[in-house]
């Protein structure tokens, strides 16, 4: 980290538009890509991304989303590799990665960067150790055999390649049936996401009149309890979870009001060892 990146004007943008919040938010995500992948970070998996915000950020998910479109619109990310895979990454982030990483390459280690997200151009760096690979079939991982040091195959190579290339398409085809078999079969109904609950009592606060923290809280309970039941509401599979969302805000506004009618219709108990007679509302 520079000692003066503070005064860089990114910096200066994001903190002027979400206070300390953004920059604390930023630097959970360095720390993250840093310390997980390296270079990036994956940010399509809602409830990965969830978790990020309740346990590393420990903010809610609605203001870690809306300060990575900041540092996004900022620069502090690239736009394009967010755009097009939901990668969290810059050309500064790799530069730090390939500098990290240049003592152990130099003795021979090896390390993997994907092409698609890869920013840097060809000799900005020292390649030695380094393993271009490319992403394919639904985040599968192969080696780019397009190296600029072998351009030209021979018909020995070509013959491999094809008949690899047989047996990709055959597997993808059985994972195919599989996942069709596996669509058909959950077509009823599907869980509800952390996300998409937590998003539904969000919407409900003006009714519920919750705070967004609770409904954090309460949407980690609703998913725990119902998947500890295999998602069955008595006798029956769930149909509708946002029917049994909704009545999981009415009884918990229920219960609570419930406790606090009996804290203010307690009374006090005459003392029968004085003999006094003290009764009244607490």
């Amino acid at each position: 980290m520079d000692s003066d990146h503070v005064q860089n004007k990114k910096i200066k943008l994001l903190v002027n538009e979400f206070d300390s919040h953004g920059y604390w938010v930023y630097q959970c995500i360095l720390c993250t890509i840093y310390y997980q992948k390296g270079y990036f970070m994956d940010m399509s998996n809602s409830d990965e991304l969830i978790l990020f915000a309740s346990d590393v950020c420990k903010k809610p998910v609605s203001l870690v989303k809306e300060v990575i479109q900041g540092c996004i619109r900022r620069g502090l990310f690239d736009k394009s590799v967010y755009d097009m895979f939901n990668v969290l990454t810059s050309d500064r982030i790799q530069e730090n990665y390939l500098i990290a990483t240049y003592e152990s390459r130099k003795k021979g280690a090896e390390v993997q960067i994907i092409n698609e997200y890869w920013l840097l151009k060809n000799g900005d760096f020292n390649d030695k150790g380094i393993t271009k690979i490319s992403i394919k079939n639904d985040g599968f991982l192969e080696k780019d055999n397009n190296s600029r040091e072998d351009q030209n195959f021979s018909r020995e190579n070509e013959e491999n390649s094809s008949e690899n290339t047989s047996q990709r398409k055959g597997k993808e085809k059985k994972g195919e049936e599989r996942k069709g078999k596996e669509r058909e079969s959950s077509n009823k109904f599907s869980p509800p996401s952390m996300e998409d609950v937590l998003q539904f009592f969000i919407e409900k606060i003006p009714e519920s009149g919750w705070a967004e923290f609770v409904c954090d809280t309460e949407a980690k309970k609703f998913i725990n309890h119902y998947d500890s039941k295999n998602w069955y509401v008595g006798k029956n599979k769930m149909s509708k979870w946002k029917s049994s969302a909704a009545g999981w805000i009415l009884r918990k506004n229920e219960f609570d009001n419930g406790n606090k009618n009996q804290q203010n219709n307690a009374v006090i108990r005459p003392n029968k060892t004085d003999g006094r007679k003290d009764f009244g509302k607490l």
